[in-house]
C-alpha cells in the first residue's frame, strides 16, 4: 500500500482546508473529489495513475448517486469508489 497522503494541507488566502477523502495515498489514488449532497447522493472521483506504457496514465472514475443521508453518503460513495480501483489497470 502506498503511504497516506495527508487530509490538511495550508492553502494560500483560504488557510487551513481538510480533504474528506479517506481513499487518498492507497492503491495509487491521487485525488480527485469527493460530494454528498440531499440531491446527488454521495459521489466520488478518483484518480490513479499507472504505467500501462510511456508515459504514465491517468485513469479517472466516478461514482455518483450513493444512497443514503448526509452521513453515510459519502462513506457509501467512498466504498464504490475504492471498489472501482482493482480494475482499472486490466
Amino acid at each position: 500500500m502506498a503511504s497516506r497522503v495527508s487530509d490538511r494541507a495550508v492553502i494560500p488566502v483560504a488557510g487551513m482546508v481538510r480533504n474528506y477523502n479517506i481513499l487518498l495515498g492507497h492503491d495509487g489514488i491521487a485525488g480527485i473529489k469527493t460530494d454528498n449532497t440531499a440531491a446527488a447522493g454521495g459521489c466520488v472521483l478518483p484518480e490513479v495513475r499507472r504505467e500501462l506504457g510511456v508515459p504514465t496514465v491517468p485513469i479517472v472514475a466516478a461514482s455518483f448517486g450513493q444512497p443514503g443521508t448526509t452521513k453515510t453518503g459519502l462513506p457509501d460513495a467512498l466504498k464504490a469508489g475504492a471498489q472501482l480501483m482493482p480494475g482499472l489497470d486490466r
